[in-house]
């Protein structure tokens, strides 16, 4: 436990821009459709896949 709070922010901040990055990430979203799906669209982060709850690609009538 020591060694986890002698952990410095600048010690996570190092690792973290080693490690995360972010133009190679996903983006898994979850929610009411009708409530998110128009400001996820605003961010424009990229191509956005709908799937329904097993995980099967579903159409999108927004770019059909």
């Amino acid at each position: 436990m020591e060694t986890v709070r002698n952990v410095s922010l600048d010690d996570v901040t190092d690792v973290a821009e080693k490690v995360i990055k972010p133009n190679n990430m996903t983006w898994v979203v979850v929610g009411d459709r009708s409530q998110i799906e128009s400001k996820i669209r605003e961010l424009e982060l990229g191509e956005i896949v709908l799937m329904d709850v097993d995980g099967n690609v579903v159409s999108d009538p927004a770019t059909d």
